[in-house]
């Protein structure tokens, strides 16, 4: 059981491969949160995704991810407990407690990564490939947004709004064998030295991104 809900995550995680160079997306900040402040905007675009919409865009789903910081259900220090817990009943084969818990936290916090990603395998397993189709839809896109705007480095590091989604990102992304350090370098942006096949690798995070109420930051 622990080997295939290993595989189905690992499947999900890589719908895309890590792109090189400058990052792609250039959004502002100050512009998501207008975009999020006039009424009806974002409650509309989270209708739209969680009907899998496949209409939606790059930047629509940057309005959808980073603009959920701009809410009052995000967390900036969301627990990874109830993720591990939910995880650990599938492992189980309780699969009916782990779906209604799954379902639960993603309806409060829906850009989990890796409760998305558990959720396609927990769906596929009730046979309800439409909600898993919804899901796997969304972590495609939010991975795309990750890996568009940014490369790893310290002037472009991963542009993330949970710290779970580095961790997410460092395992079924990068597919790291070991994590040696986890270093705040600035409030916010932490670098991570990791080794993947034997070499050593740094690669930068920055959680801070819709924290910063200056006009200018950018969603890179």
């Amino acid at each position: 059981m622990k080997k295939t809900v290993t595989a189905l995550l690992l499947l999900a995680g890589t719908i895309t491969g890590l792109l090189a160079g400058e990052p792609e997306l250039r959004l502002m900040l100050d512009d998501v949160r207008a975009y999020v402040s006039v009424d009806g905007n974002y409650a509309s675009l989270i209708r739209r995704m969680e009907a899998g919409d496949p209409g939606l865009t790059l930047e629509d789903y940057a309005m959808l991810y980073y603009g959920f910081t701009f809410t009052d259900k995000y967390a900036y220090d969301l627990s990874p407990a109830v993720e591990m817990d939910t995880y650990a009943l599938a492992q189980q084969e309780r699969y009916r407690e782990a779906w209604d818990q799954c379902t639960e936290f993603l309806a409060i916090h829906p850009f989990s990564l890796f409760a998305l990603n558990l959720g396609v395998y927990l769906a596929e397993e009730r046979k309800d490939f439409e909600t898993a189709y919804k899901y796997q839809l969304r972590s495609a896109w939010l991975l795309r947004l990750i890996e568009t705007g940014g490369d790893g480095s310290v002037t472009y590091p991963f542009q993330v709004i949970y710290a779970g989604d580095m961790f997410y990102w460092l395992k079924y992304q990068i597919d790291v064998d070991n994590i040696v350090e986890a270093l705040e370098v600035r409030p916010g942006c932490i670098r991570f030295l990791v080794e993947v096949d034997g070499t050593t690798q740094v690669v930068y995070f920055a959680q801070d991104l819709c924290n910063q109420p200056t006009s200018g930051n950018a969603a890179r």
